[in-house]
């Protein structure tokens, strides 16, 4: 347990243990029942409330911050007010520390607009939107995925058809989009410039993959079977 960790919620719960006390004792808790905490079982109760609550504040500000941020990406990016206030933001896993936020209406095929007005792309449907996602723009949602530039290297090796029979849940080429030109707009710099995004959330006509990458040519967006498994074609995992 990190000895700051602990200190920081430590302090937190001390000075909100009297309202503590006051919600327990409404919920039904008697004097008996707080007395506990007086003991050692109850504290070490406290310290382990200590350290989640500390890990709960972390969790809300991170939020916060990266849903501020996407408001801010999509008032540039449309040029019109967004909302996010009653969003629902799934859980936070532990790993998958950067929050992507899908506006309604985000088609593919729009995406490609916005990325080929600020950078080099290419694409290999001429319509993009006969892509079929697992999740689709009909209302906003968020997702989690780890933050790192290169797809995750975990999920190297294994093709789609394997990542759908483990039940791993892969990021779409919509999301995958908005990644780049959020990532963009923050670092002036591009995701998988060495190995390649499976796209495993999506497929085009055939059953076959979409996969992307950043090369000298730009953002590009292909395709590969749901075979294929290399260890520089790469999922990105998703929690939704």
């Amino acid at each position: 347990m990190a000895k700051g960790l602990f200190s920081a919620g430590a302090a937190l719960i001390c000075s909100i243990f009297p309202e503590l006390q006051r919600v327990m004792k409404a919920l039904g808790a008697t004097d008996e029942d707080l007395n506990v905490f007086n003991e050692d079982d109850g504290k070490m109760v406290i310290a382990e409330m200590a350290v989640a609550a500390v890990k709960a504040i972390k969790i809300i500000r991170l939020v916060k911050k990266q849903v501020a941020e996407w408001t801010a990406f999509y008032v540039d990016l449309l040029g019109e007010p967004v909302d996010f206030t009653n969003l629902w933001i799934p859980p936070k896993p532990e790993g998958l520390d950067r929050l992507i936020i899908v506006k309604q209406g985000m088609t593919p095929s729009k995406l490609f607009g916005f990325c080929l007005a600020k950078f080099l792309a290419w694409k290999y449907w001429d319509d993009l939107d006969c892509i079929t996602s697992d999740r689709k723009a009909d209302h906003d949602y968020a997702i989690w995925v780890r933050d790192r530039v290169e797809a995750d290297e975990e999920l190297q090796n294994r093709s789609a058809e394997n990542l759908r029979e483990s039940g791993v849940v892969g990021i779409t080429l919509e999301e995958r989009f908005l990644y780049e030109l959020k990532y963009f707009k923050e670092t002036g710099k591009h995701l998988d410039i060495v190995n390649v995004t499976l796209c495993a959330g999506s497929h085009g006509p055939g059953g076959r993959m979409v996969r992307v990458r950043w090369r000298g040519d730009g953002l590009g967006a292909s395709w590969s079977y749901p075979q294929d498994a290399y260890p520089c074609l790469r999922a990105r995992a998703v929690v939704s």
